[in-house]
């Protein structure tokens, strides 16, 4: 599948800025300043605390941009290097408004080379380990598993669930004085439950469906079971009103009732958020 990816490595310090216009290309987005020269005087213009760069690996098809992986110096460590993942289909949906796209086979297998050469580049420089995170299910997971990395849980989960076939659970609290609403903000339609106590917002993205917790949920320390009714409710009105809405997917994150409260609403776990460590020391 990857035979035909060319993987290359750019160490210079400004290299993660001097992509920017090809990553602009490859989202069929406006051109932006194309002079090299004047990236890394901008960069320090704009960002003093930025963390040291030392690579980019990329992969590209056809000399067409498919995925990078931008490689810094740990601001903490200087013996350790950090990574972050982009692949590029993904980037330009969300770029453009759009809901991301199915994780397909060709992202997990271009964000485990990426990273795989970004191991290489950063064992050749003499750092004693590779850092990045992301979702254990998801590429990122992918990636470590080839690399044997160690995995340490974050603190962040994805949930989903499909309004289709979705069955809602017995025996949870009937909600008194609930109110639906939606109002449109272009591009986006947003539609919410809410009682006196508590309110949740989703906001509707192609035909995905999506809250993130710290933005979309407010509540005054309910319980776990109204939560979840709340929930419950609003998967009603996507199943009965919306039925091109093929997916909720809910980010959740240092918040213990709404952590608690979506397994009850018929929620299932789809990633955890995990730290993972490469090491890439002799042994």
């Amino acid at each position: 599948m990857t035979a035909d990816l060319i993987l290359d490595w750019d160490d210079r310090p400004d290299a993660d800025t001097r992509l920017t216009p090809e990553v602009y290309a490859s989202f069929d987005a406006p051109a932006v300043d194309e002079d090299p020269d004047t990236y890394e005087e901008d960069a320090d213009a704009s960002d003093e605390d930025r963390p040291d760069t030392l690579g980019v690996s990329t992969a590209r098809r056809d000399g067409r941009l498919l995925g990078w992986v931008w490689v810094y110096r740990d601001p903490e460590n200087s013996d350790i290097a950090r990574a972050q993942a982009a692949y590029v289909p993904r980037e330009a949906a969300r770029y453009h408004g759009e809901a991301d796209p199915a994780y397909a086979p060709e992202e997990f297998d271009v964000i485990a080379r990426l990273y795989e050469r970004a191991a290489d580049e950063v064992r050749a420089i003499g750092l004693r380990a590779l850092r990045f995170s992301g979702g254990d299910t998801r590429p990122e997971g992918h990636a470590a598993t080839l690399l044997h990395a160690t995995a340490e849980p974050g603190d962040s989960r994805i949930w989903s669930v499909r309004p289709a076939t979705w069955e809602h659970p017995d025996d949870l609290p009937v909600l008194a004085e609930l109110v639906s609403s939606t109002s449109e903000a272009p591009p986006y339609t947003t539609i919410s439950t809410s009682t006196p106590t508590a309110s949740i917002a989703a906001i509707l993205v192609d035909d995905h469906a999506y809250i993130n917790v710290g933005e979309g949920i407010q509540h005054d320390k309910a319980e776990p079971a109204e939560l979840a009714a709340l929930f419950a409710a609003l998967i009603t009105r996507l199943r009965d009103a919306l039925p091109d809405i093929t997916e909720l997917e809910v980010f959740e994150f240092e918040d213990d009732a709404v952590r608690a409260a979506l397994p009850l609403a018929g929620l299932h776990l789809d990633a955890q958020h995990t730290n993972y460590e490469v090491d890439l020391t002799p042994h």
